[in-house]
């Protein structure tokens, strides 16, 4: 019984994945309040869990941070892109509306694509945190492994929404809770299937 609790115990480590992932969502939700550094701080929560997931961390703080150094000025660039296109979609809306249901073919055209996108854009910041490539090639990269593996991409989606949306929405008793892990755990949950997704690409030189 004593081990069960002693620093190499499985109540231990719980704990600690625990407190990780709640240091986790403070940095995330600290590094994103200027708006424009959402991009980043994605990244550097990907990169820091990932690390985590191999146990070479280290120090949470330091690592999250180095990560989003080392990345922040790709993952700005594609993070203003798309809170760009959002805009434009939003201020466009009547009109894109008007042409998605002129026709049933511009509607599922228009929904495969909207899918397609938002799928492609999970990968993004994943990517930027695991494999150091070109911003051309990371976002074609994205778009490729989205398709290829759709299951995932539909789980990770999930995971984004529910943790994301639908949890602080139709829980609203247990927003504090969310409001602690909710964003650490949604990236490190994500993270985890991603790894499943990267581990084949990381034997390829």
């Amino acid at each position: 019984m004593s081990q069960l609790f002693s620093t190499e115990g499985l109540v231990y480590r719980y704990m600690m994945r625990l407190y990780q992932i709640m240091l986790l969502n403070l940095l995330l939700i600290i590094s994103s309040l200027p708006i424009v550094t959402i991009g980043a701080a994605i990244t550097a929560a990907y990169g820091t869990a990932f690390k985590m997931q191999q146990h070479t961390e280290g120090n949470l703080f330091h690592t999250f941070i180095q990560k989003f150094k080392e990345e922040w000025k790709k993952s700005t660039v594609v993070w203003l892109s798309i809170l760009g296109l959002i805009i434009l979609a939003w201020i466009g809306y009547p009109v894109i509306r008007a042409l998605l249901f002129s026709s049933q073919i511009s509607f599922y055209g228009g929904m495969l694509l909207v899918t397609i996108g938002s799928l492609m854009t999970l990968y993004l910041f994943p990517l930027f945190a695991r494999f150091e490539n070109k911003l051309s090639a990371t976002i074609l990269n994205a778009l490729l492994l989205a398709i290829r593996h759709i299951p995932y991409s539909i789980l990770v989606f999930l995971l984004c929404v529910g943790g994301g949306l639908v949890f602080p929405f139709y829980f609203p008793k247990l927003f504090l809770l969310w409001l602690f892990l909710g964003g650490g755990t949604v990236i490190y949950g994500s993270s985890l299937v991603f790894s499943k997704v990267f581990q084949v690409y990381d034997t390829i030189e």
